[in-house]
C-alpha cells in the first residue's frame, strides 16, 4: 500500500545529487526523462495523489477533474487513474459529481482500517449560480474500497433543501485525516469557508458510522487554505496547523497553530505563527522536521504571485519562530514565477528533507538539497507539461516510485500528469548491464587501450567500475569520430564498457542513455598501452537502446612465498599448512597442466578444450592458451578466467609466469592439435634474448616436466636449462618441416643429452620432480629459438607399473616368468601403448623369428606363435622403424617412449624404451612333461637314474619356474645319470634326460644332442619307466611333493570300565585300521596290530595307567 501525504513520513531513500563547484553549487542530476501519463482530453489532474488503489504494487493516482458545465454547473468529480504497471492508464470513476466552484478537496486514507486506501471527499455546495440558496448540495462523503478499486459511498454530513439553513457540510474548502482522539482510528478534519468560517474535526467511530462535527476554531472571515496535522508540542497527541487569509488582516496570510487539549475533546489552544504573514501560505503547508532537532516545524509556499519559500521553526511545545530570526528559513526568488506545488521529501537519502518546488509559468522544477535545515545544492529542472488545468484548480508535483526501480520519480500534474524519471549523479544506485560481452582478464598493473578505431559509426565509449562508478569516458579520439579509453592502475574487480553512438549519456550506476536507438555495427579493439602490442579486434552490434556492453576482469596474483617452498601463502592457508614453513607443504591430486604459448603473429593456433596434444604418452585435452604476448602470467590466458586447468577441465592452483623477448611462429599450421602446440613459441631472440617460464603452486608430490622447443628452421642449436632440476639438456632444432606443414605427432623426439651433443630434438623431460615451484629457461646458440609448450604431469613414484631402467639389452631383459609350454598359443601385443611401435621374438640362441610392425590395423605391434621348447625366449619392442637381425640384434629410435606389452590378453608390462632404442623382455616355456605321479611328501630324499640303459645319459632336475636345482652326467662311474634329491618343498618338479655333452641351464633351456634313442628312469620305491628321446634328443618327465594325509576314524564311542578305557568304531569290510597313542598330539605310536574290517562295530581295550595319553584310529 502506498499511503500519500502532506508530510514526510512515507517516504522511500534515494540519491544524492552531485556537488558541482562551491558555493551553493547547482547539484546536478544527469539526465531527466519525461514519461507521459495519457489521460483522456476531458480530463483535468488537479490536486493529484499517489496511491496504490488496487492493491497490485503499482502506484495509481487519485485526481480531481472537473464534469459540470463551464458558467453553468461547477461540478467535480474525484477519479483514479489505474496503472497496469506497463505503462497504460486508464481513468476510473471514484465519487460523485459534487457541487464546488473550481475545487472539491479530498484526502486518501485507510479509513476503515482494513489495509486498502480509502477517500474522503468534502464539497463547497452550491455558489448560488443554479437559482439555489448557497452552500445546498455540499457533503462531506467517505469511499471505502474493496481492495481492487470498487468504492461504496458514505455520507456523513450533506446540505440540502431541507436543511440548507444549518451549519452542516457547507462550504468545506479543505479535508485531512488523523487520529485526533486516539482511538487508532482515522479522524476527518474539515476546514469551512464563506459564513461558517471554521474548523471542526469529526470522530470516526471505527464501525463504518462518524460522530457529530466537533469545533477546533471558529472565526469570521478565517479564510482557512490549507492544513496539516502532528504533534508539534511533544504530547502525543495530534495538533493541526492551518494556513489562513483572515478577513481582519485585509488578505495577509496568517498560520494559525491548533493544540490538541487531548483525545480532542474540550478547548483547542490556538497560537499564531510569529510574522507568518510575510509567507502568505495556501495549501501547500506542511508539517515536518526541517532541520533535524526532533522538532516539528512548519514549511510552505506562498499562494500569491510572490515567489516566497521557507519554514517556521518549532520548538516542540507548540511555538514557532517568526520569519526573519537567525538563521533565516524563509527565502523568496528575484525572478517572477508564481510557485505552484510544493513537496517535501528526503530524496537523497541523508536523513535531511529536500525541496521540490514547482513554478509552471516558466516550466521549471526547483529541486533544493538540504543539510541541517540548510541549503546545501540546488537545481533547476526545466520541464514541459506543466500547465494550469484549463477548468479547475490544483497544479502540483509530487514523489513517487512509478516505474517500481526503486528510485523516486517526480510527478507534475494540472492541465496534463507526465512522471520524470530523474537519474542523479555522484551516487551509483542501478545493476551491472546483464550478459555484457567479455573481454577476458586484464593486468592491473598493464595499461589497455579500448577503442573503436576502424568502426564506421561515430561513437561514445565509457569505462565502468565495478559498483557503477563512471570512470572515464570519450567521444573523440585523436579528433576522429571513434572513442578511446586508456585504463591503468585498476584494482581488482568487474569493469564494463559502454559503446554507444554520438551524444550518448553516460552516467553513475552504469546509466546509459543513447540519443539514437538505431542499431548498427561497429569495431572494438582493445590491447597493451605500447608501441608494438599485438591488437585484439572483435564486432560490436548496437542493440534497440542504442548501447553495447562489455566487461572484462582486472586481477592480480598473489605470488607472497614466505617460506620460499613454491606454495603460495593464501594457497598454503587455504589448505591447512603452515606457509611459515617450507617442511609443511599441501599436496593434492590432478590432472596434467599444458600451457601452449601462442604467438600474436598466428592466434588462431589455439589448441580447443576437447582436442588432444602432447607427446603421445602424455598428449592431453585441456590446454591452456596465452594470448600471444611474450610476457604474462595467468591473467594474460585466453578466455575469462585466469585459472589454469588441468586435463580433466578442473581448476588448479598453478600460477604460471612467463618472459620472453619476443614471439614468434612456425610454418607447422593450425591443425590438427600438435601443429598448434609446435607452432608459436617464446622466441629468445637476439644475443642479448631470454625466453624463461617459472611455475608456482604445484600441489603434485611428484611430476615430470615436458618442454617442448624449437624454431622456424631446423638445425638451431640451443639448451634447456631448469635450475629447479638441476639439469640442461642440448638440441638441435627439429620442428620445422620445409614444405610439410609440420609432421606431429609422428615427429616428437625427445633430447636426454646434458653434455652438448645437441641431437635433433623438439622435447625434454625433467623426470621426478618434487618442489612445490619450477623454473626453465632457453639458452640460445647462435640463431634464435624459443619454448613451444610446458606440461606439468603428475606421476607417482611408488608406482612399480613402469619399469624404468631394464630391459636396454638381451642381457638386461625384463623377466616375465613361465608363460605356457609347447602347446600354448602365444599372442604378444602393444595395443595399449600410445606410440607406433614394433615387434620381434627372438629364440634362445638369438636368432630372430617373427617381427611385426602394424597389428590388426593399428600403429601398434603384435605377435602370435605357438609350438615354442623350454627354454628363454626373448620379446623386443621399439618404436616404428626399428631394424631386427640375427644375433639378438634390434636398433631403435627414439628412446623415452613408455609402451605396454600385453600378454595373451591378460598380463599387461607397461615400461620405458631404454637409451639403445628399444626395451627387451624373456619369457620361459615349461616343458610338456610324463607325469611321474606323487612321489612323496619330501621327507625322504628321492633318487632318480638311468641305469640298465643302453645309451650315455645326462640328467638335469628343475623347480616349477624353471630353476636349474641339480644335474648329473656319470652317475657312480657308469655312464649313465642319476640326481638324489632331499628337503623338496611341495610342488611340482622337472626331470630332463638327454645324450651325453647335453647343456642345462636356468629357464627349462636344455641343448642336447638330436637324435632318437630309448633309456630307462628308474624312481621311487623300486619303479622304473621306459623313456624314448624325442627329435630334438630331450625327454621330460614332472612329479608333484605332496604332503601325506593319514586318514582318521570317527569314534562311535568311548567308555571307562573297571580301570580299562573303551573304544568302539564302525568298520568297512577289506579296510584295514590301527589304533594309535600320542602324549602331545605331535607325534603318534601304534598300540598293538593292523586289525582287518568286517563291517560292523569294532572294540579295543585299553588299560589305564597314569599320565597323559591320546588315542585315535586312523586307516593305515
Amino acid at each position: 500500500m502506498f499511503l500519500s501525504s502532506h508530510s514526510p513520513r512515507s517516504t522511500a531513500v534515494i540519491l544524492a545529487a552531485l556537488l558541482f563547484g562551491a558555493d551553493l553549487a547547482s547539484a546536478q542530476f544527469l539526465d531527466v526523462i519525461r514519461n507521459d501519463i495519457s489521460l483522456p482530453e476531458d480530463v483535468d489532474a488537479g490536486d493529484a495523489k499517489p496511491a496504490d488503489i488496487d492493491g497490485d504494487g503499482d502506484i495509481d493516482f487519485v485526481i480531481k477533474d472537473f464534469n459540470g458545465i463551464p458558467g453553468a454547473a461547477y461540478t467535480h468529480r474525484i477519479a483514479w487513474v489505474r496503472n497496469d504497471g506497463d505503462d497504460n492508464w486508464a481513468v476510473l470513476p471514484l465519487s460523485n459529481s459534487e457541487f464546488g466552484g473550481s475545487d472539491l478537496p479530498f484526502d486518501v486514507a485507510d479509513i476503515d482500517n482494513d489495509g486498502d486506501l480509502d477517500v474522503v471527499t468534502g464539497s463547497y455546495g452550491s455558489t448560488n449560480t443554479l437559482g439555489t440558496f448557497s452552500g445546498q448540495y455540499a457533503a462531506l462523503r467517505v469511499y471505502t474500497n474493496n481492495g481492487e478499486g470498487s468504492f461504496t459511498r458514505t455520507t456523513i454530513l450533506e446540505t440540502n433543501f431541507f436543511n440548507q439553513f444549518f451549519t452542516g457540510a457547507k462550504y468545506i474548502v479543505g479535508v485531512a485525516t488523523a487520529d485526533l482522539d486516539r482511538d487508532r482510528d482515522l479522524d476527518i478534519i474539515v476546514l469551512q469557508g464563506s459564513s461558517v468560517s471554521r474548523i471542526a474535526w469529526i470522530p470516526n467511530n471505527g464501525n463504518g458510522t462518524y460522530g457529530g462535527a466537533r469545533v477546533i476554531w471558529q472565526e469570521d472571515g478565517l479564510g482557512s487554505r490549507g492544513v496539516d496535522t502532528g504533534d508539534v508540542d511533544g504530547d502525543g497527541d495530534i495538533d493541526v496547523v492551518v494556513s489562513t487569509t483572515p478577513e481582519r488582516l485585509d488578505g495577509v496570510g496568517e498560520i494559525i497553530c491548533m493544540r490538541n487539549p487531548g483525545g480532542g475533546g474540550g478547548q483547542w489552544q490556538r497560537t499564531v505563527v510569529p510574522e507568518s504573514g510575510w509567507l502568505t501560505a495556501g495549501k501547500d503547508i506542511f508539517l515536518a522536521d526541517m532541520n533535524n532537532d526532533s522538532n516539528l516545524d512548519i514549511a510552505g509556499v506562498s499562494s500569491s504571485s510572490s515567489p516566497r519559500y521557507g519554514y517556521h521553526r518549532g520548538d516542540g511545545t507548540g511555538n514557532f519562530a517568526g520569519a526573519f530570526e537567525s538563521p533565516p528559513t524563509l527565502f523568496r526568488f528575484s525572478t517572477a514565477g508564481r510557485l505552484q506545488g510544493f513537496h517535501v521529501v528526503d530524496y537523497d537519502g541523508d536523513g535531511d528533507l529536500d525541496w521540490f518546488m514547482g513554478r509552471p509559468s516558466i516550466n521549471n522544477v526547483l529541486y533544493h538539497e538540504r543539510e541541517g535545515g540548510q541549503l546545501s545544492q540546488s537545481s533547476t529542472l526545466s520541464l514541459s507539461r506543466m500547465g494550469e488545468p484549463q477548468r479547475t484548480s490544483g497544479t502540483g508535483l509530487f514523489t513517487a516510485d512509478v516505474n517500481g526501480d526503486g528510485r523516486l520519480d517526480l510527478v507534475t500534474h494540472g492541465a496534463v500528469m507526465t512522471w520524470w524519471d530523474l537519474i542523479p549523479s555522484g551516487n551509483p544506485s542501478g545493476l551491472p548491464p546483464e550478459a555484457p560481452v567479455s573481454l577476458g582478464s586484464f593486468d592491473g598493473a598493464l595499461p589497455m587501450q579500448i577503442s573503436t578505431t576502424g568502426s564506421t559509426i561515430d561513437t561514445e565509449m565509457a569505462l565502468y567500475g565495478p559498483e557503477g562508478e563512471l570512470l572515464r569516458e570519450n567521444d573523440d579520439f585523436n579528433e576522429t569520430r571513434q572513442s578511446a579509453i586508456t585504463t591503468a592502475n585498476l584494482e581488482e574487480g568487474t569493469y564494463y564498457i559502454a559503446v554507444g553512438q554520438y551524444d550518448t549519456i553516460f552516467g553513475e550506476g552504469f546509466y546509459t542513455r543513447a540519443s539514437s536507438a538505431a542499431a548498427a555495427n561497429f569495431v572494438l579493439n582493445w590491447a597493451e598501452n605500447r608501441v608494438g602490442a599485438p591488437l585484439t579486434s572483435i564486432q560490436g552490434a548496437l542493440p534497440a537502446d542504442g548501447v553495447q556492453w562489455f566487461s572484462f576482469e582486472v586481477a592480480s596474483l598473489d605470488t607472497v612465498d614466505t617460506d620460499s617452498d613454491g606454495i603460495t601463502d593464501s594457497v598454503e592457508l587455504e589448505l591447512g599448512t603452515d606457509p611459515n614453513n617450507a617442511g609443511d607443504r599441501p599436496f593434492e591430486t590432478g590432472g596434467s597442466i599444458g600451457i601452449n604459448f601462442v604467438s600474436n603473429r598466428d592466434p588462431a593456433a589455439t589448441i580447443l578444450p576437447a582436442e588432444e596434444a602432447g607427446f603421445p604418452e602424455v598428449a592431453q585435452t585441456n590446454w591452456n592458451n596465452t594470448r600471444g604476448a611474450p610476457s604474462g602470467n595467468n591473467i594474460n590466458l585466453l578466455g575469462d578466467e585466469i585459472t589454469l586447468v588441468d586435463s580433466e577441465g578442473q581448476d588448479s592452483r598453478i600460477i604460471a609466469i612467463w618472459d620472453a623477448n619476443s614471439t614468434y611462429n612456425t610454418e607447422n599450421g593450425s591443425e590438427p592439435a600438435d601443429n598448434k602446440l609446435m607452432n608459436g613459441y617464446l622466441d629468445n631472440v637476439g644475443p642479448g634474448g631470454f625466453a624463461t617460464v617459472d611455475i608456482l603452486n604445484i600441489t603434485y608430490a611428484n611430476y615430470d616436466v615436458y618442454v617442448y622447443f624449437g624454431a622456424d628452421q631446423s638445425g638451431r642449436l640451443g639448451a634447456i636449462e631448469s635450475t629447479t632440476a638441476g639439469q640442461t639438456f642440448s638440441y638441435s632444432t627439429f620442428s620445422q618441416f620445409s614444405g610439410a606443414g609440420g609432421a606431429f605427432p609422428g615427429a616428437y623426439v625427445r633430447t636426454t643429452d646434458e653434455g652438448s651433443g645437441n641431437p635433433p630434438a623438439n622435447f625434454c623431460v625433467f623426470r621426478n620432480q618434487s618442489s612445490g615451484s619450477f623454473s626453465v629457461q632457453l639458452n640460445r646458440g647462435i640463431n634464435n629459438s624459443g619454448i613451444y609448450g610446458i606440461q606439468i604431469v603428475p606421476t607417482d613414484p611408488t608406482n612399480t607399473d613402469l619399469i624404468e631402467n631394464a630391459g636396454a639389452t638381451v642381457e638386461d631383459a625384463i623377466p616375465l616368468g613361465v608363460l605356457g609350454t609347447r602347446e600354448t598359443e602365444f599372442v604378444f601385443d602393444t595395443l595399449q601403448s600410445s606410440i607406433d611401435t614394433e615387434i620381434a621374438l627372438f629364440y634362445p640362441d638369438g636368432r630372430l623369428g617373427p617381427e611385426n610392425d602394424d597389428f590388426n590395423g593399428t600403429l601398434q605391434s603384435g605377435l602370435a606363435f605357438s609350438n615354442v621348447a623350454p627354454g628363454t625366449w626373448y620379446i623386443v619392442v621399439g618404436q616404428y622403424d626399428t631394424t631386427f637381425a640375427n644375433g639378438f640384434s634390434a636398433t631403435g629410435f627414439p628412446s623415452g617412449s613408455i609402451i605396454a606389452l600385453t600378454v595373451n590378453a591378460n598380463e599387461t608390462t607397461r615400461a620405458r624404451i631404454q637409451q639403445t632404442g628399444v626395451v627387451w623382455f624373456s619369457f620361459e616355456s615349461r616343458p610338456q612333461a610324463v607325469s611321474l605321479g606323487s612321489l612323496g611328501d619330501g621327507s625322504l630324499p628321492l633318487q632318480f637314474t638311468t641305469l640298465g640303459s643302453t645309451i650315455d645319459t645326462e640328467m638335469a632336475l628343475y623347480g616349477l619356474e624353471g630353476e636349474l636345482l641339480a644335474e648329473n652326467d656319470d652317475f657312480n662311474g657308469a655312464l649313465q645319470s642319476g640326481i638324489t634329491a632331499g628337503n623338496l618343498e611341495e610342488g611340482t618338479y622337472y626331470i630332463a634326460v638327454s645324450q651325453y655333452n647335453t647343456i642345462f641351464s636356468e629357464g627349462f633351456d636344455v641343448n642336447g644332442p638330436p637324435g632318437a634313442a630309448n633309456f630307462l628312469l628308474n624312481y621311487g620305491e623300486n619303479q622304473s619307466i621306459q623313456g624314448a628321446l624325442p627329435a630334438n634328443g630331450v625327454q621330460w618327465f614332472s612329479f608333484e611333493i605332496t604332503p601325506i594325509v593319514v586318514p582318521e576314524v570317527a569314534l562311535s564311542e568311548v567308555w571307562l570300565s573297571g580301570g580299562t578305557l573303551n573304544m568302539s568304531w564302525q568298520t568297512d569290510a577289506g579296510m584295514t585300521y590301527r589304533v594309535q597313542r600320542s602324549p602331545d598330539l605331535q607325534t603318534w605310536q601304534n598300540v598293538g596290530s593292523v586289525r582287518a574290517g568286517t563291517g560292523s562295530l569294532m572294540q579295543h581295550s585299553q588299560p589305564v595307567t597314569g599320565g597323559r595319553a591320546f588315542f585315535r584310529v586312523v586307516i593305515p
